[in-house]
């Protein structure tokens, strides 16, 4: 799900309303997202085709930052969220996908 129609987006994303399906809005509607997205409307898709998946979110790494409070040195790390899809490809085995690039 890559081109010119769909937008990868952190901050400018649609919330759905109380009677609107999450995956719909973002295939049909408004098209924008980011990972939780685009990794869980490929999910709904595979899944509607009859291959098992899963959908799995989670924190990965992170940025080390020091800063100094006066004499107190203090530590900081920006932890970096994501989300993967592992989908069954052959007999006992999953593939993981990461459908946004992130």
């Amino acid at each position: 799900m890559s081109g010119p129609d769909y937008t990868y987006d952190q901050k400018n994303v649609a919330v759905p309303g109380k009677n609107d399906d999450y995956v719909d809005q973002f295939l049909f509607k408004t098209k924008r997202g980011y990972c939780d997205n685009f990794s869980t409307s490929m999910a709904v898709m595979l899944r509607s085709i009859g291959i098992p998946t899963r959908w799995v979110k989670g924190y990965i790494g992170g940025d080390f930052h020091q800063y100094s409070n006066g004499n107190i040195a203090q530590s900081i790390y920006q932890v970096k969220a994501m989300t993967r899809l592992t989908n069954y490809y052959e007999q006992f085995l999953y593939q993981q996908k990461h459908p946004a690039g992130c």
